[in-house]
């Protein structure tokens, strides 16, 4: 929304400054011709009625008369002509002046409307990020209480099987293939933990892990491994900022720990589109990818589906 007012503000600075450049030209206009009927008045009084009478009065022949005439006419045509176009501008003048006035009060509350969003925007986006430093300050807190941990990780292990059954239900909605069939690897780097039971850093035990952890650094750019509907994007306490993309035929896949998210729910994307920048939100030891492939909502290992 702030974009889009700052290209108002630019698209009414632009006409404020051809409607004052067009106003400088109509002025010069103006005075140029009011000097030239300022010069024609100054004339005619000088020389007045009795001149004109006196130039016809002097014709030696009817010929003569009558070129006279012509010429007197001709002159007072023009004097007539340039009145009217001193006229015309000065009109012209006052309904550019009062368009330029109507534009430069535009322009004056267009600003004050972006000063007062940006502050809005500015306001929200300090307690959000408020928010997330709460949000990780706790869940480092429960990263250091091994039993806190572990209820954690159950409460995960729940939210997954919840994430599974809002897929299911979100994929009944959708119609039709939206994938090639063919993934792409969201992001090149090391695979820090395989898909299936791996022994867990924080809680020194075996766990279950529903897809495969790709070490990268922060910021990544992450990319939808194949075209698809946006079924998920937000934030979930274990997953941090996620992703989940339904590709159609009861596939999908999810992106967690993500630093951001650059599509929102409802949003179709294609295959390579880049959808987040990877981190380590959520519960996480350090900037990776956490990527899962899913059947019918159900994690499956997703090294059989990437190249």
């Amino acid at each position: 929304k702030l974009k889009t007012v700052q290209r108002g503000i630019a698209n009414l600075e632009k006409e404020l400054t051809n409607c004052q450049r067009e106003l400088n030209y109509l002025n010069q206009m103006y005075q140029a011709r009011q000097e030239k009927f300022n010069k024609r008045l100054t004339a005619a009084y000088k020389y007045g009625p009795m001149s004109y009478l006196e130039i016809l009065v002097s014709a030696e022949n009817f010929s003569d008369l009558v070129s006279k005439f012509e010429t007197l006419s001709y002159f007072l045509r023009s004097d007539i002509s340039l009145m009217n176009e001193v006229s015309g501008i000065k009109e012209e003048i006052s309904l550019k002046q009062k368009e330029f006035q109507t534009k430069k009060r535009d322009l004056e509350k267009q600003r004050a409307a972006y000063a007062n969003l940006k502050k809005s925007t500015d306001q929200q986006q300090k307690q959000k990020v408020i928010l997330v430093n709460k949000t990780e300050e706790q869940l480092k807190k429960v990263q250091n209480d091994r039993k806190s941990l572990e209820a954690a990780l159950d409460e995960l292990e729940e939210t997954s099987r919840q994430i599974e059954a809002e897929i299911r239900r979100k994929q009944r909605e959708e119609q039709g293939t939206l994938g090639t069939g063919k993934m792409i690897w969201p992001v090149k780097g090391r695979i820090s933990s395989h898909f299936g039971s791996r022994y867990h850093p924080i809680l020194k035990k075996n766990k279950f892990h529903s897809g495969l952890d790709i070490a990268v650094p922060s910021g990544t750019q992450v990319k939808a491994a194949d075209g698809g509907k946006v079924l998920i994007s937000g934030w979930n306490g274990g997953y941090g900022y996620y992703i989940a993309i339904d590709h159609g035929n009861g596939i999908s896949t999810a992106y967690a720990h993500n630093s951001r998210l650059l599509v929102k729910e409802g949003d179709v994307v294609y295959q390579g589109q880049v959808i987040a920048g990877s981190g380590s939100t959520g519960l996480s030891t350090g900037p990776h990818l956490h990527f899962e492939v899913r059947i019918n909502g159900a994690p499956v290992d997703p090294v059989k589906y990437l190249p």
